[in-house]
């Protein structure tokens, strides 16, 4: 990856003026070997590596001038376990049942870290017909970190699958909660539309979260099914926030 990023700071009240941008380049590899053990249940180990290259940064600005963990880069390698229930009828879009994942995650020097911190991870959906080939989809996100937490490996609201509306990063911190649903609409040949809604937010700490510090995001989306034997859709969606909006062109459905 070479790319540049907006930064706003950490925590849940990073101030939107506070706006930075700064460069970055590392490879990343996500492995993943996967055994069922039992009908729709699958468990198996993970492997997780980014070698993290910040190659510009604003002059005085947050990360030139804070102490920020992962501010001058390094590698970051995590070896743990997964385990995941799947009982959707279909990858691409399902009109029933439930894809719940479950991730622990240590990195540490044995796995070739430079930073010590225990990744803990949850993201699970469940999707239902609820008039003839309407889907109402519900996804809840919970990610908590402990240790040394690089701020690229920290929790993120916003971007394409959640919290639609908010640019990716928009807040980030060591815990994060996202609770997503989403209406799921087919029209005439292969189109369909979609309505969402989202909450969620960030924290330092499992007991600093408040509920008046929690964010929202709603908006709709077209879809175009280009693939009818796998359901894939091309996927177009605007999302709104409190700061403003933002517009999404991608594959596949945001869960």
């Amino acid at each position: 990856f070479i790319y540049n990023f907006n930064y706003y700071g950490i925590g849940t009240n990073a101030v939107e003026q506070n706006e930075e941008v700064f460069g970055i380049e590392f490879p990343r590899v996500r492995l993943t070997a996967l055994r069922q053990v039992y009908p729709n249940l699958y468990l198996g180990p993970r492997f997780w590596y980014d070698n993290i290259d910040i190659t510009e940064v604003e002059d005085q600005g947050l990360l030139d001038l804070g102490n920020v963990p992962g501010r001058s880069g390094g590698h970051i390698s995590g070896v743990g376990l997964t385990a995941i229930w799947d009982s959707r009828d279909i990858i691409f879009f399902p009109s029933n049942g439930i894809f719940a994942e479950f991730t622990l995650l240590p990195h540490n020097s044995a796995t070739g870290s430079d930073f010590n911190f225990l990744r803990m991870e949850m993201n699970a959906a469940h999707y239902q017909t609820v008039f003839k080939k309407h889907v109402l989809a519900s996804n809840l996100i919970l990610s908590k970190s402990n240790g040394t937490v690089p701020f690229t490996q920290m929790g993120l609201l916003g971007g394409t699958k959640r919290m639609r509306g908010f640019y990716e990063g928009r807040f980030r911190d060591r815990n994060m909660w996202v609770g997503q649903l989403e209406y799921r609409i087919p029209l005439k040949w292969r189109f369909g539309v979609n309505f969402f809604g989202a909450v969620g937010d960030v924290s330092p700490n499992l007991d600093s979260f408040q509920i008046k510090n929690t964010k929202a995001a709603y908006g709709l989306g077209l879809r175009y099914m280009f693939d009818l034997e796998k359901k894939l859709n091309i996927r177009l969606d605007m999302g709104f926030t409190e700061e403003g909006s933002n517009f999404y062109v991608t594959f596949g459905e945001a869960f």
